[in-house]
């Protein structure tokens, strides 16, 4: 919100720097090597964590664009 009111023009770019640390690429691989593995139900189960991480990210920074009314 301080950048929004110091007038910043790289919001954007801040709300995606902020974030991007918290994509899921170890578990991912993790998933996609279990299945590779045979290990079907726990690679599943692992990707369906992934997915939820996902989501919960895209709807976080989703609110709080909405709270800050960045232009889409």
């Amino acid at each position: 919100m301080a950048a929004r009111w110091a007038g910043s023009a790289t919001l954007d770019l801040a709300m995606i720097a902020s974030v991007l640390l918290l994509v899921p690429g170890i578990p991912a691989l993790d998933a996609q090597n279990d299945i590779l593995d045979g290990h079907s139900t726990l690679g599943t189960a692992r990707a369906v964590v992934v997915g939820m991480i996902l989501i919960f990210i895209a709807t976080g920074v989703w609110i709080a664009r909405a709270v800050l009314a960045v232009p889409q």
